[in-house]
């Protein structure tokens, strides 16, 4: 709790409102956002919990929007806290952030259109330690905590008859979520 009272110690800023203008497959995209929790130090967020791979990608889509338009006199860092550690992002330039951002983009469009292979758990281990540890997510282990991600019901409806969806499109969707958040992380402390 002390972490949390220091790290939000600061006022917080009036609400903030943006809208940022993304070329995506030939088509400029306007993504509209806001915070209502904005100081002049950036964005603190936390969560009564330990970190999980939520939290790294919840903090990174904020800070991405926040580079991509930044709010004069706010710096642009992004701080999480968690019971087990803090996550920080720095600044990036608007044009790397956005690109990040049209990346992401790019996925949920085509998954508008089609089942994404990106199963967030599954994902986060793959990018952490492997495919055999985000095997372990995706169909679980005898003595593995928690029900495997191919148990969720939306899972099974949009992947019936798939036998295996953990496969080279899986690989470069976890790749394209999460590396440039993991390279761009500047600190991930015990906390």
């Amino acid at each position: 709790a002390e972490r949390v009272l220091a790290a939000a110690a600061e006022q917080k800023l009036p609400p903030w409102h943006t809208a940022v203008s993304l070329p995506i497959s030939g088509h400029n995209v306007h993504l509209a956002a806001g915070f209502s929790d904005l100081r002049s130090c950036g964005l603190v967020r936390y969560r009564c919990d330990e970190l999980r791979g939520y939290d790294h990608l919840r903090a990174w889509l904020d800070h991405l929007v926040l580079c991509a338009s930044p709010p004069q006199g706010v710096a642009l860092r992004t701080r999480h806290l968690a019971f087990d550690g803090d996550l920080v992002f720095e600044a990036l330039t608007p044009d790397i952030a956005g690109r990040y951002l049209a990346d992401l983009l790019l996925l949920y469009a085509e998954g508008l259109q089609c089942p994404v292979p990106f199963f967030r758990k599954a994902a986060w281990e793959y990018v952490q330690g492997g495919m055999k540890k985000a095997r372990t997510k995706w169909f679980g282990a005898p003595n593995a905590k928690g029900r495997p991600e191919s148990g969720d019901i939306w899972h099974a409806l949009a992947w019936r008859g798939v036998e295996d969806p953990l496969d080279d499109q899986f690989m470069q969707t976890a790749e394209t979520v999460f590396r440039p958040m993991i390279s761009h992380l500047a600190g991930e402390k015990p906390g």
